[in-house]
């Protein structure tokens, strides 16, 4: 089961503090045991059956909490999906709410969590920040200290369902970051500098370590044991060895076969490479500590001008900063491209993968330890009409 962050921390029985008999069923029944728990059956005439559950009081102030989780066991013999919607007033599922939901199979318990902040942490103020797919809340799109209901139910269901909600607990702690301080967030690992959690690094000494402790990892996991040096399956049929990556078809079904003509299946990964760039351009004050012109890490600096959405689509070109590699070079040193490119075909094969995919650095899969795909490319007059980012299409 997953680990809640922040759990921990104290927790609030939000089932100790509601009233069933203020319950609200559409297409369902609802029922208190003797332990604490409510039975829920649900119906197949209302397109969302289920209960809505109020507090005993006006409202639950859960605006330091982090989620809101319900365990649930299915008395049931079949799947079960269940819906947990936390409400504001004025809910209507799509405004003033916010939902999460959980599958659970029959005769088993199961979890049902609702992020009531998307993260740990929140900022005191808004704050603009550019260049970025999700950034840093101030708010959540639910006002956590009015929480009014608790929704629990099921969609368009074809059968009715029984299940037992076992506990709802508010869970994790929302930590406040002050805006005035946030800046920079980002350190000199390219890391988030406000948080901690387990595998961050926090110095050079711990990448180093951490390279050690991978070898010896690796050593001892090289791979599964019934694979040949292609990845093929040692234990399956042997058929004709070609020297050549090939198809046949065999008991009926095609396969794809292995130059020592073992059936091979195929399983990767894409774009195997050690960059993992960012662009810098207008908001250097977001790292803390980026490297000089005269620094042995001034290297990993560069020109992006691909961006066919957000702030840099019309901010190119832009500077950028690799903090991938220049976290290579802090961890295997001066020869880090070679190291980095022999643990990367290590690491695939104790992770029992057999291919390099597409878009993958050529100097990585053309050592020829892993097999690998290749592209062909052409190009063509543009649909007329056609411009920007492919999304819309």
């Amino acid at each position: 089961m997953a680990t809640v962050p922040g759990a921990a921390d104290s927790s609030v029985d939000l089932l100790a503090g509601l009233d069933p008999g203020n319950a609200e069923t559409s297409d369902a029944t609802l029922t208190a045991t003797q332990e604490g728990t409510l039975v829920i059956s649900t119906g197949t005439q209302a397109q969302w059956p289920g209960v809505t559950l109020r507090p005993s009081g006006e409202r639950w102030n859960l605006s330091d909490r982090l989620l809101v989780e319900m365990r649930i066991r299915n008395r049931g013999t079949g799947m079960l999906t269940v819906n947990l919607r936390v409400d504001n007033p004025g809910a209507d599922g799509r405004e003033h709410c916010v939902t999460g939901s959980g599958q659970i199979e029959g005769g088993r318990q199961g979890v049902v969590r609702t992020q009531l902040f998307p993260s740990q942490w929140r900022l005191s103020a808004p704050l603009e920040i550019i260049g970025m797919r999700g950034n840093p809340t101030h708010e959540s799109k639910l006002d956590a200290s009015n929480v009014t209901a608790l929704v629990v139910f099921v969609h368009q269901p074809k059968t009715r369902h029984e299940f037992e909600i076992l506990s709802i607990r508010a869970m994790g702690q929302v930590r406040t970051v002050d805006a005035k301080n946030f800046y920079p967030f980002i350190d000199e690992f390219g890391q988030f500098i406000h948080g901690d959690w387990p595998g961050k690094t926090h110095s050079v000494k711990e990448m180093q370590a951490a390279a050690t402790a991978e070898a010896a990892e690796l050593a001892a996991g090289p791979g599964p044991a019934d694979r040949n040096p292609y990845g093929g399956w040692t234990k399956g049929p042997t058929l004709e060895a070609t020297g050549l990556f090939r198809v046949q078809k065999h008991n009926g079904k095609w396969w794809l076969v292995d130059p020592e003509g073992r059936l091979f299946w195929s399983h990767g990964t894409d774009c195997v490479n050690a960059g993992s760039v960012t662009p810098i351009s207008d908001r250097e004050h977001y790292f803390k500590d980026l490297p000089g012109s005269n620094s042995a890490f001034a290297q990993f600096y560069d020109t992006g001008t691909w961006a066919p959405h957000g702030y840099y689509k019309n901010h190119s070109p832009y500077k950028t900063y690799d903090f991938a590699r220049a976290n290579l070079l802090r961890k295997y040193g001066r020869d880090w491209s070679t190291a980095f490119a022999d643990v990367t075909h290590k690491r695939l094969a104790s992770w029992g993968m057999n291919t390099i995919a597409n878009w993958s650095d050529a100097s990585i899969y053309r050592m020829r330890r892993t097999p690998y795909t290749a592209t062909i490319s052409f190009s063509s007059r543009v649909i007329e009409g056609s411009e920007g980012y492919w999304g819309k299409f």
